[in-house]
């Protein structure tokens, strides 16, 4: 069990954390959960500003120009709904791989 002692004079007793990780998950779990969230942080930002980037220099394609919070609203070639499946089949394929 983890305990605070710094924090026990501070705060009151309802929210001084007892333990951390549970003893039902395994700390090396929490360390690899924490590197596949930080993996899609860094692709979403790539995501973001990468196309923007492109389009202020002058790179042309179709969604050229349209800003990432739009970006559902522009018509792809293929409707959102198959487009969404085949990119979580693609990322279990990934993940799988790991």
């Amino acid at each position: 069990m983890i305990c605070f002692p710094r924090l026990s004079s501070r705060l009151p007793h309802a929210l001084i954390p007892r333990t951390y990780p549970p003893v039902s998950f395994p700390a090396h779990r929490y360390v690899q959960a924490e590197l596949v969230h930080s993996r899609f942080a860094m692709l979403a930002v790539a995501g973001i500003l990468f196309p923007e980037l492109a389009a202020s220099i002058g790179i042309k394609w179709p969604g050229a120009g349209v800003a990432w919070y739009d970006a559902g609203k522009f018509e792809y070639f293929a409707p959102a709904n198959a487009l969404f499946g085949v990119q979580m089949l693609l990322f279990a394929w990934a993940e799988l791989r790991r």
